[in-house]
């Protein structure tokens, strides 16, 4: 039975990964492709990616709604404070790529840490 259950998860992780290489990966290289320099993408990166961990960590029980508009805010507060030329549809599009990105890797490193305690 232990088999089985074993098979059946590393099925559920190639799954995953194979949803973030078909949708995950091409919005972030959609949004990548916008008319921002290679810097000011690192940088709104840099900044989204500290958000969406923080309302992770920090948020847990608010709703997805609640926690992106916290980011949102939070970005666009860095994104004026800095003075960088970003839109909200640029933060947006950054914090969904994002998103997608932290869940899923939170999500396989919890599914590695109860298959290992399993054994």
């Amino acid at each position: 039975m232990d088999e089985v259950l074993k098979i059946f998860v590393q099925c559920i992780g190639a799954v995953a990964i194979a949803i973030i290489t078909y949708v995950v990966v091409p919005a972030i290289k959609n949004w990548k492709s916008t008319k921002l320099t290679e810097s000011q993408q690192d940088q709104l990166t840099f900044w989204v990616t500290i958000g969406v961990q923080w309302a992770k960590q920090w948020m847990q029980t608010s709703t997805g709604q609640e926690k992106k508009a916290q980011v949102m805010s939070w970005v666009q507060e860095k994104v004026k404070e800095l003075n960088l030329p970003f839109t909200n549809d640029d933060i947006d599009k950054a914090i969904e790529a994002i998103y997608g990105t932290v869940k899923d890797v939170t999500g396989a490193a919890t599914d590695t840490a109860k298959t290992a305690e399993s054994k």
